[in-house]
């Protein structure tokens, strides 16, 4: 015991590195109990060796002149050294979110949650003096659709808050979250004697090489972790700019700062976003980062949002950017000239209705050559200089979005066509001319159209988007590949997704397919369906793109549609389009609010104007409210 205590003194004094003499005697001994006298003796041994090579250890193998001598002041409080993340934990939040899952195919039935964790931080924002409403950013895939976002700072405690969304830019990646109550939040910190921090955006270049440290809650852990890289290059991720760097992130890292360190290792401002990781089995250390621009742009976004809304409104929106949607080719000098004097820049053959290029003033015309994008100048291949990155080139549709730190403002594109060129004049924020027929819904809770659905006869059809699209052909639909195409985009289109088991309509139709007509209507819209449905004859018919038709009885079929929405798993069977035309035969009477009451076998309803309930009957009714 005495010479384990012995040891123990000897490994504080020394260090570390004398337990690897501390096991050398250990194995030497083969177990038996060692001899503390040859410890001694290896000790000695290493103090001479250290003494006679202590200019060739490994931080000084790159000096030859003699270390400098200790400073007698250290920087730091009580003689530690600072990096400036000491106060970090005061910036950054952990995020929870909650979504429902929707069903695409069917959407009446119920939704299961799922939970997400990520990171956030504080920034800084010009308030008005005396207000505390604290603006967070993180990333849009943290809270996308989420029903229920919470917050917790883990510096202060375990403490939850919550928290909503007030604006989110799925193109970006970026969203904004705040606090329902910010002072409550406020008074919590206060008797801890702890106040919130929010963190500076940095003005600075960012350039090769640059050390960075990321700060986050990796793996949902609930303390928060830093690691340390370099800015490694740039690249295009999901169609956007991001920076590349060699700091680590994990699930859970999303939505965290990134950091510039300065030559001495400490904390400069936040010059990104962690955002992903790569996840390709041979990728080392790849993670992208939101650059600062996209930043400001969101920021710039909502300060225009909360000039125009009243104090107390949490309201929710998307900063949409509007589609390029073009098809743009190499230009070689063959084409060059066939230009009539068009000499420079990338050669667009194609542009869809739908483009930011046609609404521009004046419209950009097919088959021009974009040749300038405000002052910067254009390649063969469509790229151009990448501002305050030197050296990076991004793609024409990318630098769009880059030059301005407002979607708003006006961005100059010049052209050349026939050897004329023309300035162009367009922003970027997403108008209804922009709006493509059939797209990807990213918010279905926050977008109630985009879950509107009619079904019959066991046919449930919804207005296609990308993400049926996407669903169908992941279980081998491929015929919706075409879909894919944005040509095929443009116009909305109905289709069916869900056919009941069983029934004479799964042997006809299959999910996936593409409603072209309805009683010999031409569809493409829910309300196309509604106004087509009622037949004038007994028989209801459905027609496909391809021309699969499908033919009920309809009289029949209504019947016993509005009966079995009478029950309580069948509630999601009345419809607009179905009680409508139960109305037009007397079968049904639509009042607000809408109840249902069926007697005989046939549907009515009855409705208390006084009260606003249901009027008392002496005849037994089944009751169901209307979806």
């Amino acid at each position: 015991q005495e010479h384990f205590l012995w040891l123990v003194s000897i490994c504080e004094i020394m260090g570390p590195s004398f337990l690897g003499i501390f096991l050398y005697a250990c194995v030497g001994a083969g177990g038996e109990r060692f001899d503390i006298s040859a410890v001694q003796d290896i000790i000695a041994s290493t103090n001479e060796a250290t003494a006679a090579n202590a200019t060739r250890l490994p931080m000084s193998l790159f000096l030859d002149e003699e270390a400098s001598p200790a400073p007698h002041n250290l920087e730091g409080v009580d003689g530690e050294f600072t990096t400036g993340f000491e106060s970090v934990g005061s910036s950054v939040i952990r995020i929870q979110s909650i979504v429902n899952q929707v069903n695409w195919l069917e959407p009446y039935k119920q939704p299961q949650a799922d939970s997400f964790v990520g990171s956030g931080f504080a920034v800084q924002m010009n308030e008005q003096e005396g207000s505390f409403d604290p603006v967070f950013l993180t990333n849009a895939h943290v809270v996308t659709d989420a029903t229920t976002v919470q917050v917790q700072l883990p510096v202060f405690g375990q403490m939850i808050f919550e928290a909503y969304v007030p604006l989110i830019c799925h193109h970006f990646d970026l969203a904004v979250i705040r606090l329902v109550d910010p002072l409550s939040f406020k008074e919590a910190l206060l008797k801890q004697g702890m106040s919130l921090e929010p963190v500076p955006i940095s003005n600075m270049s960012v350039s090769l090489g640059l050390e960075v440290a990321a700060v986050g809650f990796p793996l949902g852990t609930s303390s928060l972790k830093l690691s340390r890289g370099i800015i490694s290059g740039t690249e295009q991720v999901n169609g956007g700019f991001c920076y590349q760097s060699t700091a680590p992130i994990s699930p859970g890292s999303s939505g965290g700062p990134l950091f510039a360190l300065d030559r001495d290792g400490k904390k400069r401002g936040v010059v990104g976003v962690n955002f992903a990781t790569s996840t390709k089995g041979n990728a080392q250390n790849a993670n992208y980062v939101v650059p600062t621009l996209h930043m400001r742009q969101i920021l710039s976004e909502l300060r225009t949002q909360d000039a125009h809304k009243s104090a107390d409104s949490k309201t929710h929106s998307q900063m949409l950017v509007a589609p390029l949607q073009d098809i743009e080719v190499e230009a070689n000098e063959a084409l060059y000239s066939t230009a009539h004097g068009c000499d420079s820049g990338v050669f667009v053959s194609r542009i869809l209705p739908k483009s930011v290029l046609v609404t521009a003033d004046p419209p950009v015309e097919p088959r021009s050559f974009i040749t300038k994008v405000d002052h910067i100048e254009l390649d063969s291949y469509g790229m151009g200089s990448v501002p305050g990155f030197s050296g990076e080139q991004s793609p024409f549709g990318q630098l769009l979005v880059m030059l301005h730190t407002s979607i708003d403002d006006n961005i100059t594109v010049t052209s050349c066509r026939d050897g004329v060129l023309t300035t162009h004049t367009l922003s970027m924020r997403q108008r209804a001319e922009h709006l493509m027929g059939v797209r990807e819904i990213q918010e279905p809770h926050f977008q109630e159209e985009a879950l509107d659905y009619e079904t019959f006869a066991g046919v449930t059809v919804m207005q296609m988007s990308l993400n049926h699209v996407a669903l169908l052909a992941s279980r081998g639909a491929t015929s919706l590949g075409r879909w894919l195409l944005p040509e095929n985009q443009v116009e909305p289109r109905l289709m069916v997704s869900h056919v009941t088991p069983g029934t004479y309509a799964s042997r006809v139709l299959t999910e996936g397919m593409v409603v072209a007509k309805v009683n010999g209507h031409d569809v493409s819209t829910l309300v196309d369906f509604r106004s087509a449905f009622d037949s004038n004859s007994t028989s209801w018919m459905l027609e496909t793109d391809r021309e699969v038709l499908y033919h009920v009885d309809f009289e029949k079929m209504l019947t016993e549609q509005l009966m079995a929405g009478t029950t309580p798993q069948g509630h999601y069977l009345l419809r607009p389009a179905l009680l409508s035309a139960a109305a037009a035969r007397n079968l049904v009477e639509i009042q607000k609010p809408a109840m249902i009451q069926v007697a005989n076998g046939t549907v009515h309803e009855r409705h208390d104007a006084s009260s606003g309930r249901e009027a008392t009957s002496r005849r037994k009714f089944l009751e169901v409210a209307l979806p």
